[in-house]
């Protein structure tokens, strides 16, 4: 059995899938592991090119690749990957982005060092429009040991990305939990909130393992230059209600849960803040939204002080742009936010 299953989800990446592909070929990692491609049915010759690479290539026999029947979206593509890998541990390599050299040296070397469930590596962030622009974004080298780590440790100010990528998971822990992507797009969040909150081994590296490519043609790139869509306005509204169902259901008991369930409210409204949505996306957004702030049961279920000072102020508005807005303050004084701000607010929409 291979001690790793990389899961390189495919759609549409012709310009980019040779190189990530490459780069998770040339590992320098000494054990055994297997590349899983999912052709999710795109329209474009990527598929060609991952079966040119994998003849090519010396070590192309550790490819396998499985084919949906349809173009099913980056959430189903990973749950193909869970279903069918073989690995001990998994780790998931967006098609667009790459991976260092010793990625999975580093965090496998880590992971069975620590007994984690999850080891999460350090990225580089580039523009695809100016490679020269980058943002690295580094982790502490920790170990952690708690009931709920990943949100213990977001309740400890360690909080690292949402996303799948870029983090080695053992996989008894994933299916041993049931957990699952549930959309097809921003598919990451709902994983990631089960997984934060059932996980109590996280181990974290500085080491960069990923370069994490930010170009023209992705989710939510076309997002935020292009607009929403309604399904992205649906997924952004649904995950607040999941969020909502899991910490009735299973998680209520946490600490830090409903300051990590603020996080996700805050991601959302700014996410959909800068999507541009049509009035009428807007309006279900606003009426899906309702209660996301009233639904926390009060000021002293949330430990932030900022969050806290949010919620006085938000919980009685269904208006995700007002929300947005606040938070864009959230250092100024207590008198400023309560007061003069909603007035300003308000002489801004009788005035335009």
């Amino acid at each position: 059995m291979p001690s790793i299953t990389i899961a390189i989800p495919v759609y549409n990446v012709s310009r980019y899938v040779r190189k990530s592909l490459l780069s998770a070929l040339n590992q320098d990692f000494i054990g055994e592991y297997e590349i899983l491609v999912v052709d999710d049915c795109g329209t474009d010759d990527s598929m060609d090119i991952v079966r040119s690479v994998v003849k090519e290539h010396p070590r192309g026999g550790i490819v396998r690749i499985v084919e949906h029947a349809e173009n099913m979206g980056l959430g189903p593509a990973r749950n193909t990957a869970i279903d069918n890998a073989r690995g001990e541990y998994i780790f998931f390599l967006d098609s667009d982005d790459w991976v260092s050299t010793d990625c999975l040296s580093v965090l496998y070397r880590r992971a069975e060092a620590a007994g984690s469930d999850i080891t999460v590596g350090s990225l580089i962030r580039v523009e695809e429009d100016n490679p020269a622009k980058v943002k690295e974004e580094i982790f502490p080298d920790m170990d952690v040991n708690h009931e709920a780590a990943g949100v213990y440790l977001f309740t400890q100010g360690v909080n690292y990305n949402i996303e799948l990528w870029n983090k080695l998971m053992r996989l008894s822990f994933i299916r041993g939990n049931g957990l699952t992507c549930v959309h097809r797009i921003i598919e990451d969040s709902i994983f990631d909130f089960n997984a934060r909150a059932l996980v109590q081994k996280v181990s974290l590296v500085s080491n960069v393992t990923l370069y994490y490519n930010i170009r023209k043609g992705s989710i939510l790139t076309n997002i935020k230059q292009q607009g929403g869509s309604d399904e992205s306005a649906f997924v952004f509204c649904d995950i607040l209600k999941q969020c909502q169902h899991l910490i009735n259901d299973r998680y209520a008991s946490i600490p830090g849960i409903y300051d990590f369930y603020f996080l996700r409210i805050l991601y959302s409204c700014i996410s959909m803040y800068r999507a541009h949505y049509t009035d009428v996306q807007k309006c279900f957004i606003r009426k899906s939204m309702s209660g996301c702030m009233s639904f926390i049961p009060s000021a002293e279920m949330l430990s932030s002080v900022t969050y806290r000072r949010a919620w006085r102020l938000c919980r009685r508005r269904d208006d995700y742009e007002f929300f947005v807005r606040v938070w864009s303050y959230p250092n100024r004084s207590d008198f400023y936010i309560k007061y003069i701000y909603p007035v300003k607010l308000f002489l801004y929409k009788i005035l335009h």
